[in-house]
């Protein structure tokens, strides 16, 4: 068997071929193309031409071949190589969008525990996924350089269309921007915009039935937090025996609040949480209006106590930011009301959609099983928005069973020894992941003030100091 020189026809490159091919078709390692082998004037390699004119002209392979077959075969290892090279990068750079799409459309919130083992699974794959393509090109395609390019081409056109496509759907999916005033659905009493000061100096707003103040709260960077002026009463706390959805930690009771405080007209949003604790607890932040979920009641408080110190010296005397009790929560939810919800109307249905609480919270009935931006329901009679469902409220109490009649309430001065949620922080208001019954005025529930749940949440308070 002879070796031989043969000049490309199509690109003049220099392939070492052999006498047995002669009458076959090859194809050229460097351009791709294929010819017929024909029979002609050739250039034994050993007798005709120096080592250095072949390895000067040999195609880009650049290996010491020793007969066509090899050199056909190391040459297409090569190319594989390089396909497998790119193909991992593009792999790499799909599955980070991919993660970055599958967060900014909130279902890592949803799938929760299953994202974890999703995007685990997922990397896996990927890595693994360039060396499976290898494998099996290897045994179907011999590519030359010329197929490499092509190859890279196309797989940097998938990645850009693919990425493209699924910026697209966030952006469809997106969360929509809070309403402006002029397009919220009318309340009974709605809050008139307020007057803003460095300090929380108070502007008033009438109606024909109550006089209440708010004021905007000036955190750093220009970032406004609104808050209304809770005036002092008394109300029935809890439930009666025949609310739909009730629960028996609902004891009807008679509190009296003696003193004005102020509450936030929406949850604290992850712009302003930004504003003031300068990073968040939530792995992604998915929106500036969006409630901060993710919030132990630790991490609460000590929010709280950092706008002490921002504000301090210019808090009216005998007040402090903290958060509410579950008695003020609870006095500033109703509005005056006694029914399930502060709309005025009872739940329809316990756990299924229930159209009077669509009107004025975010449940799982209506909420996609996300958090949706502040301010877009209805507002109670005193204008606070969002006081049913979308994330829950942590409250300063411990939470323990209710006693009698009550004056100031603020619950256990220590962890209390009743038999509930011992060790336990009070959460109110329900969440987006909640049936509707978990989102009335009187549902009371609790979690660890050390954990904060994927959808707690907090109100700020500005409070008489107890």
């Amino acid at each position: 068997m002879a070796k031989f020189i043969k000049k490309c026809p199509h690109c003049g490159a220099n392939l070492r071929v052999s006498d047995e091919w002669i009458g076959k078709t090859i194809r050229c390692l460097a351009c791709g193309k294929q010819f017929v082998l024909q029979s002609s004037k050739n250039v034994n390699i050993a007798d005709s031409v120096e080592e250095n004119e072949i390895s000067a002209k040999r195609p880009y392979c650049g290996s010491d071949h020793q007969s066509g077959a090899k050199y056909y075969s190391e040459c297409g290892k090569d190319a594989l190589d390089k396909l497998e090279n790119w193909f991992g990068w593009i792999s790499a750079g799909l599955w980070v969008g991919f993660i970055w799409i599958f967060v900014k459309c909130g279902l890592w919130e949803k799938l929760k525990l299953w994202s974890f083992v999703l995007v685990g699974a997922g990397t896996i794959f990927c890595a693994v996924l360039p060396y499976m393509v290898r494998k099996i090109l290897s045994s179907v395609w011999r590519p030359s350089q010329e197929d490499v390019r092509k190859g890279i081409k196309l797989l940097s056109a998938i990645l850009v269309a693919i990425m493209a496509l699924g910026v697209g759907y966030w952006w469809a999916s997106r969360p929509a921007a809070p309403q402006s005033a002029a397009h919220r659905p009318a309340a009974p009493q709605a809050a008139t915009p307020a007057a803003t000061s460095q300090a929380p100096i108070a502007s008033t707003s009438s109606q024909k039935k109550r006089v209440w103040v708010t004021f905007d709260l000036n955190l750093p960077g220009g970032v406004e937090l609104t808050m209304v002026k809770i005036k002092a009463g008394a109300f029935m706390m809890g439930s009666p025996k025949n609310e739909v959805g009730r629960d028996d930690y609902e004891k009807q009771h008679h509190v009296t609040l003696t003193k004005d405080y102020w509450l936030g007209k929406y949850e604290v949003t992850e712009k302003q949480w930004r504003a003031v604790m300068g990073m968040g607890n939530n792995m992604f932040f998915l929106g500036d209006n969006l409630p901060m979920g993710g919030v132990s009641w630790d991490k609460a408080k000590l929010f709280c106590d950092k706008l002490n110190k921002l504000f301090a010296g210019k808090l009216p005397k005998g007040y402090r930011f903290d958060l509410p009790t579950e008695a003020q929560w609870e006095y500033a939810c109703r509005a005056g009301t006694t029914t399930a919800l502060n709309s005025g109307k009872d739940l329809t249905s316990e756990k299924a959609t229930c159209p009077n609480l669509d009107e004025v919270g975010w449940y799982r009935g209506n909420s996609g099983w996300k958090e949706h931006p502040v301010g877009q329901k209805r507002p109670n009679a005193w204008g606070l928005y969002d006081m049913h469902g979308n994330v829950w409220e942590w409250c300063r109490d411990w939470r323990s069973s209710y006693g009698g009649e009550a004056t100031d309430p603020t619950g256990p001065a220590t962890d209390p020894t009743a038999p509930m949620c011992v060790g336990d922080r009070v959460l109110r208001g329900g969440s987006y992941n909640c049936e509707a019954r978990a989102c009335r005025s009187a549902t009371r529930s609790c979690g660890s003030s050390s954990v904060g749940g994927s959808s707690d949440g907090f109100r700020l308070a500005l409070v008489p100091v107890q």
